[in-house]
């Protein structure tokens, strides 16, 4: 093989990675990440308005929620409930978090999602607990505060 050719053959795969690299990482239109955040929006809002009524805590916050984030607070009044009650209830949303997505067609685990619920006493209150989805373990986690 000549050498015009082996340059030629280097030249084209040259051209063919920068034109992989520049779509890579290339960043969406603003219209459509405006689009992506509505519908994860809706998703979380849905979650949230399905929730049954509790005792035990005032309001669910939804903190973040745009394609592959969803961060939520439960906000608990003074004294409404113990550890195990957070963690069930923490673990709880974080559940439905995650169904609410497969049912609007996403693959949480594969699309490396991440869901986070934390809960806080009153509006600003100490953090009592945090579940999250752990997609290499496909399960929910729990974190107790720290102390």
């Amino acid at each position: 093989m000549s050498v015009a050719v082996k340059i030629g053959i280097v030249g084209f795969g040259l051209l063919i990675a920068t034109a992989a690299y520049e779509a890579y990482t290339q960043a969406d239109p603003p219209e459509v990440v405006a689009a992506q955040a509505a519908v994860s929006r809706d998703i979380a809002r849905k979650l949230v308005d399905s929730l049954p009524a509790d005792a035990r805590w005032n309001r669910v916050s939804i903190d973040d929620a745009r394609s592959g984030s969803y961060r939520l607070t439960l906000h608990y009044a003074p004294g409404k409930a113990g550890p195990p009650e957070i963690e069930t209830d923490t673990k709880a949303v974080a559940q439905g978090m995650l169904l609410q997505l497969a049912m609007a067609g996403r693959h949480p685990g594969d699309e490396r999602t991440v869901i986070a619920v934390s809960a806080r006493q009153d509006e600003a209150g100490s953090l009592l607990g945090a579940a999250r989805f752990d997609p290499a373990a496909d399960r929910i986690v729990y974190e107790p505060p720290s102390p």
